[in-house]
């Protein structure tokens, strides 16, 4: 056994980790969503897809006997899954920003109305 998992296991698994994010990345291009998130997800989509196949090299052609080698690849395979999450933060960040930016424009289009009404009955809460 060259590395830590057989190929026969960790190749099809990539594979089909390939085939799904690729479609991901398809259906990113026609969906409805604002410009920032389809930004970040195209981003993170593509970054999986280098990192899967740097993974099935880690986890089976790389051998634990040549550490230099070993530690390389782990290295580069550990640094693209935190460049993977850390990108998942910033989806997370951006999607809290634009819910901020919602919010608020539904408060203005919904407190500008009250405010108007209110002014006219006097303040009175019970006037229709």
């Amino acid at each position: 056994m060259n590395g830590l998992v057989p190929i026969w296991i960790s190749g099809p698994m990539a594979m089909v980790t390939l085939v799904v994010v690729a479609a991901h990345l398809i259906a990113l291009r026609t969906a409805d969503m604002p410009e920032s998130r389809r930004r970040i997800r195209t981003a993170n989509g593509w970054l999986m897809m280098v990192a899967a196949p740097v993974l099935v090299v880690a986890f089976s052609v790389v051998q634990t006997g040549s550490p230099r080698p070993f530690a390389l690849v782990w290295g580069v395979a550990i640094m693209l899954l935190c460049l993977v999450l850390a990108m998942a933060f910033l989806d997370v960040a951006n999607n809290l920003r634009l819910t901020r930016i919602q919010q608020r424009t539904m408060r203005r289009s919904m407190g500008g109305g009250f405010g108007q009404r209110r002014a006219r009955t006097g303040g009175d809460d019970d006037a229709p």
